[in-house]
């Protein structure tokens, strides 16, 4: 059974959200930080048990959402954040936690590409992209796409997230 680690993942992921509005990164240095917080807390939680139990629940996340980091969706940072959370929430919790940030960010990029009235034109590039990987049979054929797309800061999204998972489960 797990304690409540709420201010634990509160306040890492603000501190998430300003590196990444800052920096436009996470470094690994504050996920190391992260990382030494969330084992102290189960080690205090669960003794030399507390250990282990951070290493699977900081692996699944990450093995998820690597194909969403390998098509660029998803940043590194972003990734190995959400393998920190995951250690000190509820299983149910997380995956709800990766849907809404997703479905968030999902939402935050389409509302930008209809602001910047570029939407159209991303469809025609995403089509082409896709074509060319099915008729040339190339395997990463949206590297090129990637590598002009537009960034968001996933941080926030998987803030906003959290947020709606607190008030759902009506701990707020």
């Amino acid at each position: 059974m797990l304690i409540d680690f709420g201010e634990y993942v509160m306040g890492m992921l603000v501190g998430a959200v300003l590196l990444d509005l800052k920096t436009w990164r996470l470094p690994n240095s504050y996920i190391i930080l992260c990382s030494i917080t969330g084992s102290y807390a189960l080690w205090e939680e669960m003794g030399v048990w507390g250990c282990t139990t951070f290493l699977l629940r900081y692996i699944w996340p990450m093995i998820l959402l690597y194909g969403v980091y390998l098509i660029g969706g998803l940043g590194a940072g972003d990734v190995k954040l959400l393998g920190v959370i995951s250690t000190l929430v509820e299983g149910r919790t997380m995956i709800r936690l990766i849907i809404v940030s997703i479905v968030i960010g999902a939402i935050y990029g389409l509302l930008r590409l209809i602001k910047g009235r570029q939407l159209i034109q991303s469809c025609r590039n995403l089509w082409n992209q896709g074509c060319s990987c099915l008729i040339h049979k190339q395997k990463f054929a949206f590297i090129q796409w990637r590598k002009t797309g537009e960034r968001i800061h996933f941080t926030v999204c998987i803030l906003m997230a959290y947020i709606w998972c607190i008030c759902k489960e009506g701990v707020i």
